[in-house]
């Protein structure tokens, strides 16, 4: 998976350097009052583009996608942000396809732990679940918040020990409870 960012990012760079000396070498030739050579300044654009066309012919969510599996998180974020404004102008957009879209923004956010990111989320997702509240509650440190979720499901499933442990994660960061 690697070798995919590697490629993409050599690419990327390979363009803003083609891109820089093109520059540079209009400017110098301006400097010098010679027109520049159109048959290289053609070559260099075609170049240009050709990567350019290939690069965005990879559609951002599959990129954002292998960064996650690779634990590139903010290399996720960028793209699977990409991905919901190209899919925002899709006028046949479902409220549900663009929850999940949000959701999957969500669980990002959390790995990058960005507790604003997550409440401005929040306020894009249509309906928020109680687990998710709890998680975001959580990732904000709103421990009291977090806390008082895990109290009510504890109650249904007093046996579940990843809510017991979620529970006292809460009262640990609140002060509340001490190892």
């Amino acid at each position: 998976m690697q070798d995919v960012f590697a490629v993409l990012d050599y690419m990327s760079r390979w363009v803003q350097e083609k891109k820089r000396v093109l520059a540079q070498t209009r400017v110098i030739a301006a400097k010098h009052g010679q027109p520049p050579n159109e048959l290289e300044d053609a070559k260099d654009e075609a170049q240009v583009t050709s990567v350019e066309k290939v690069m965005s012919s990879i559609p951002a969510n599959i990129i954002a996608q292998r960064a996650i599996e690779c634990g590139s998180y903010a290399r996720a974020l960028f793209h699977w942000e990409h991905f919901i404004r190209e899919q925002s102008n899709t006028p046949k957009l479902s409220n549900v396809d663009r929850d999940a879209m949000f959701e999957r923004l969500q669980t990002i956010y959390s790995q990058i732990d960005e507790p604003d990111g997550l409440d401005g989320i929040s306020a894009q997702i249509n309906i928020l679940t109680p687990e998710q509240q709890a998680f975001q509650h959580r990732r904000a440190g709103r421990w009291t918040a977090a806390q008082s979720w895990y109290d009510i499901e504890l109650m249904q499933k007093p046996d579940d020990t990843e809510l017991q442990l979620g529970l006292l994660s809460c009262l640990k960061e609140s002060g509340q409870y001490s190892m």
